[in-house]
């Protein structure tokens, strides 16, 4: 089941957030779940957080926020976090999460849903399942350390 979170889901959504850490490019740098804490109990009062479930256990989270271009009063739905714990991959946790967070964002009057790949891994197996739930390429990321 995928549904919008609220507060009761703080432990488990945290719990989720520290397994992304661990797993992907951001254990390059040093975790404080303080701030982290703080970051998702705001988006739960003013964005938009969503969780799946399966059997009871929240195994997924979306994070995300509507803002205006910096050229424009049109806005724009970016996603903020996009985790699925590796017992649930492989089937539509991701795609329901995602289609959610479109519908609030469409909702909101946004023009555009942004989904990005920033936390590493397997960049094209990520890019080409994006292309195949709706989404197209409009750049890139690059870092420098």
């Amino acid at each position: 089941m995928i549904r919008e979170a609220g507060i009761a889901d703080l432990g488990p959504i945290l719990d989720l957030c520290w397994a992304m850490h661990s797993e992907t490019e951001y254990r390059r740098f040093r975790l404080d779940k303080g701030m982290a804490e703080r970051f998702v109990r705001h988006m739960l009062g003013e964005g938009f957080v969503c969780v799946a479930e399966r059997e009871g256990k929240i195994v997924g989270v979306l994070i995300g926020a509507v803002s205006p271009f910096w050229f424009s009063e049109e806005t724009e739905a970016v996603e903020l976090l996009l985790y699925v714990a590796p017992s649930a991959r492989g089937g539509f946790v991701g795609k329901r999460m995602v289609e959610l967070f479109k519908d609030w964002a469409k909702g909101k009057g946004a023009s555009r849903t942004v989904v990005s790949i920033s936390s590493g891994g397997d960049v094209d197996r990520k890019g080409r399942w994006l292309e195949r739930i709706g989404f197209e390429p409009i750049g890139g990321l690059y870092a420098r350390y």
